[in-house]
Formats: structure tokens, sequence, C-alpha cells
């Protein structure tokens, strides 16, 4: 759900899955239920971006106790208390939040993905340039089945806007020309790993960022549904929420590294008056992730969500089995809606709405994407006029 991929809740490595084709997909059994709303504005509305792509990314996973030290190194990081509060611009493109770091003693800034689905991941080159040597190692299973062990890597400062951050462990490895992310930022994200150390509040309206201590002093706080969440661990605390859907209750990885809607396994709406069946609009889309391209399907319909004591009615979600169940994810299409503050030292969500209706739209019937080397259907409507297999 991320660009380098979500966590389970323990940190333990589980089966990445098999890799979703265009199909029938498999759904509980339902009750004839009007689609109406979601279908036309699903078919009906057409949208073309630079940059379309889902990210169901890999899963970062410690599965041997020989990989500790990387995670310790990644847990290492912390923030100069009297570098905060800083506010900064931030420039969300294509469904992405982008800002800009530097890296110790350098005036350069680099454009760097901020990413609370995954541990802070940079480049090769610039841990050359940049950082110590590798403390450890870290293993990935991609949601297409790729494992891989990367080196993490300390380094000394990193500075967001006036922030300073020390002792910031990474990931060592990202994406390649190839991959579509490239065009977002070929250097890396910030993630979980470094954002645990403060509040961090995105304004997506208005394109800014603000870091501090605390919430105090902050707007969209009194004002802001307040939700609790559960770090995922230690090393990458990754926000985990769990909102009530009828007789059920939906948790999910807040993820900004994911410029998709609420997405779910739909073995997760049994017990929602929600179902998926035969009417459902479907999607076919190719993914993206740290680890490259893969194709994914996914079936639409709504569901009644308690936000906070908020009631959200009719609330487009998309379901895909390339989520295990109990593995939702909430990204960028979703939270744009709110001025997001996250208070990782009190594990407090704070979603103040923009609108006096904050629920997103359903998504576009097709849009263009890029694979490395040209242009491409991203994705399309699988019954929209003039498509086919």
């Amino acid at each position: 759900p991320s660009v380098a991929g979500a966590q389970t809740a323990t940190g333990e490595q589980t089966a990445a899955g098999e890799q979703p084709v265009a199909g029938e997909q498999p759904a509980p059994e339902a009750d004839d239920q009007d689609h109406g709303r979601l279908r036309t504005s699903v078919l009906v509305s057409i949208a073309v971006i630079g940059v379309a792509v889902l990210i169901i990314g890999g899963i970062i996973f410690v599965a041997q106790e020989d990989q500790q030290s990387g995670l310790q190194t990644l847990a290492a990081s912390s923030v100069v208390a009297g570098s905060l509060p800083r506010s900064l611009p931030l420039d969300y493109r294509a469904g992405h939040i982008v800002v800009d770091a530097s890296f110790g003693d350098a005036r350069e800034t680099l454009p760097l993905i901020l990413d609370t689905g995954a541990p802070t991941i940079l480049s090769a080159e610039l841990g050359e340039r940049f950082g110590g040597e590798a403390a450890g190692s870290i293993t990935s299973a991609s949601i297409d089945g790729e494992v891989t062990t990367s080196p993490v890597v300390p380094f000394d400062t990193l500075e967001l806007g006036g922030a300073e951050f020390r002792d910031v462990g990474a990931v060592a490895g990202f994406i390649t020309p190839g991959n579509p992310l490239y065009c977002i930022s070929g250097h890396g994200l910030i993630g979980a790993s470094l954002m645990k150390n403060a509040v961090w509040q995105i304004d997506y309206a208005n394109e800014q960022l603000a870091i501090a201590a605390s919430v105090d002093g902050l707007d969209h706080i009194d004002s802001a549904i307040s939700l609790a969440f559960t770090p995922i661990s230690e090393g990458s605390p990754s926000p985990i929420i769990e909102l009530p859907a009828g007789d059920r209750m939906l948790r999910f990885l807040l993820d900004t590294g994911s410029d998709g809607w609420l997405t779910v396994n739909p073995t997760d709406l049994e017990g929602t008056a929600a179902a998926v069946d035969a009417d459902s609009p479907a999607i076919a889309t190719i993914g993206a992730g740290a680890s490259g391209m893969f194709r994914t399907r996914l079936v639409w319909t709504e569901v009644d969500l308690d936000l906070g004591g908020q009631a959200l009615s009719d609330v487009p979600i998309a379901t895909t089995t390339s989520l295990a169940e109990g593995q939702g994810n909430i990204g960028n299409a979703f939270l744009e809606h709110y001025v997001v503050t996250i208070d990782w030292p009190r594990s407090r969500l704070y979603l103040d709405p923009l609108t006096d209706d904050p629920r997103p739209d359903a998504p576009a019937s097709a849009t263009i994407g890029w694979d490395g080397s040209d242009y491409i259907v991203g994705s399309f409507a699988e019954d929209a006029p003039g498509t086919s297999d």
C-alpha cells in the first residue's frame, strides 16, 4: 500500500501471495444492492494524469535474528528539540507528498517522498555520498513475491526545512529509472522510522507541512476528528487505525506513500452492510512499487463508516485480494480531504475535514501511466465503453 509497502502488525514474515490477474474476483455472498452512484462515477468520469500508479507494494519484514541490528539502526534516529517547530512547503504531485531534504553540511536539497507506511528508504547513491558503513540489513518481500535483502545505512543528519534529525537509519536501495515512481522521486522516501520522532501536520490543500514536538499551538486540532492508532513496530512504527463498519471493525494502515483510496481484502467486508458481487464495478490497473510494476484488479463498493464518531455513509471502498485479510490501507486519495496531523509521541491521529462532505470521489474509469519508456493505459473500468481484454 505504499511506495515500499506495508508491514504486518508483528513485523513477522508472511506469504506475499500470488500475483493477481484480471478476471473474476472471489466475493462473499451478497444481497442485491444498488451500485448506481458508484457505477455512474466510475464509468463516466474520465481523468488523464501524468503518472497513474496504484501503490499496493511489498512488505518489509524482519524475519531473522541476525537482522536485528538493521532494525536497531532504523530505530536510532532522533530529532534536535531546538529545531522544532518548523513549517515548509510540500509538493503534492500525482497523489504523492514530496518534500525537500538535505544531508550533513550539504546545501543541496533533494526531493523525497513522505511515506508513513514504510521505513525510511534512500537510494544507494545517497548512501555512498552521505551515509556511513552498513549497520545490519533488512529483508523485504514484494506483493509479487520478490524477496530481497538490503543493507541499512546510518546518516549523521537529515534536515527538512530547518528541522534536524540525527542518526537516521535508512534502507539502502530504491527504485530505478524504469519504474514510474522514479518520476516522483528517484532519491527515496522519508518513512515512519524517522517520522516517529515528531508531530507531522499535512495540509494537502495549501501544500504545507508542519513538524512540531507536540500539537500545542497547531491549528486544525480542536476541530478535528481524533483517533488513536497503534504503531506497527519499534523500528518502523507505521500507524494502524481501526474503524467500525456495521458489525465489523476494519483495520487500516495509514499510508501517505499510497495514492489510493480505502482498500481492503473483500473478506474484510463480511459483517458490514457492504459487499462485492458480479455487478460491482471493477477496475484493472497496473500497480507500481519499489520492486517494480505488477497487474492487479480492484472491485468497488460502498461502505458506511464511523470515523471517530462521525458517520460517513456510502464511502467508496476498493477490494482486492492483493491485500491480506485484516490489512487494509488508507491512501492519499482519502486523506487529501482532510488536514492530517499524526502525533507519533502520543499515538493520535487528527483529521480536520476540508469540506462538509469529506468522502473521496470514486476513481476515474481510465488513466494514462508511464512504464519508464512509454505512455501506457494505467487503468480502465472493465465494462466501460470501448474497453476489451
